[in-house]
């Protein structure tokens, strides 16, 4: 795992998904809060051993920031441009927001 240096692997999750393509795209969202579409869309979904998309993750006491690597290469966590690492900060504040009623007896 390039980046995560040593860490306790009860600690590190990977899930994947298939790989959805618009047909038809919806044209734009009646909620950019809620990611709601303004209209419906036509999808195909690819079936995972066609091709996927694999997402890994770290979490440790040790860690001091955030970050995010995509295919393989860091991303600036700096560039407020950055549309990715922008969603990256929006999930991550979404999950503390959902983790902050767990308790971590360790």
């Amino acid at each position: 795992m390039s980046g995560f240096g040593e860490v306790d692997p009860r600690l590190v999750e990977t899930t994947s998904c298939p790989t959805n393509i618009a047909c038809i795209k919806y044209w734009g969202k009646a909620s950019k809060k809620m990611n709601t579409p303004i209209n419906s869309s036509v999808s195909v979904t690819l079936d995972q051993d066609d091709l996927r998309a694999v997402t890994t993750v770290a979490t440790s006491k040790a860690f001091t920031q955030d970050r995010l690597f995509l295919n393989g290469s860091e991303l600036s966590m700096d560039d407020s441009k950055n549309e990715h690492a922008n969603r990256f900060k929006t999930c991550v504040a979404a999950l503390r927001a959902k983790a902050c009623d767990r308790i971590d007896r360790e």
